[in-house]
């Protein structure tokens, strides 16, 4: 703090909206003893110090490698299907990519893209990280893809991490699933 009552920091470093985006201070003012004959007077008082975020930190993938199959025939506009296990039960559901950004308000909001290895367009993206075909798959004319998906967060020097989706050999499936019921 200078002589005029502005509060500065002294090593900007040392503050990050991230780990602390409010401080508490209390500020102290003395008189000068040689202005005031009766000695020092001093007045306290609480500065509240909210800092606004910047964008500083990259949207961060879950995971750095997607990888799934999916059925040659699928109608253009299907999502593509993951199959797991969890707790000892299989699941189909949508492949998901999914990233988050540290930072917050529009700094954190994330769009996606694929910005590599979507030969033909054989693939789109919604903003949710939903992977959908874009044309119907042919396992003969091209077997496996390899994407790199872009998460881009808001910020007005906007930011961006990637991750890899391998959709690999396209498998005649038997059975049809009802894409509304996933959900």
């Amino acid at each position: 703090m200078n002589n005029a009552g502005h509060i500065y920091v002294s090593d900007s470093t040392l503050v990050d909206y991230e780990q602390q985006s409010v401080y508490h201070l209390v500020v102290e003012a003395a008189s000068a003893v040689e202005t005031n004959p009766a000695g020092e007077f001093l007045a306290y008082t609480k500065v509240i110090v909210a800092l606004k975020d910047i964008n500083d930190n990259e949207p961060q993938f879950l995971q750095q490698l997607y990888t799934t199959a999916v059925h040659e025939g699928l109608a253009k506009g299907s999502f593509v299907l993951q199959v797991g296990l969890a707790h000892n039960t299989s699941f189909i559901c949508p492949l998901h990519v999914s990233a988050v950004d540290a930072d917050a308000g529009e700094n954190a909001g994330i769009t996606y893209s694929i910005v590599s290895g979507n030969q033909d367009s054989a693939f789109a993206i919604d903003m949710n990280g939903n992977i959908l075909t874009n044309m119907q798959l042919d396992r003969e004319i091209v077997d496996e893809y390899k994407l790199t998906i872009m998460a881009t967060d808001g910020g007005a020097r906007p930011m961006s991490g990637t991750t890899i989706v391998h959709v690999k050999g396209f498998s005649n499936l038997n059975f049809q699933i009802d894409q509304h019921t996933l959900f």
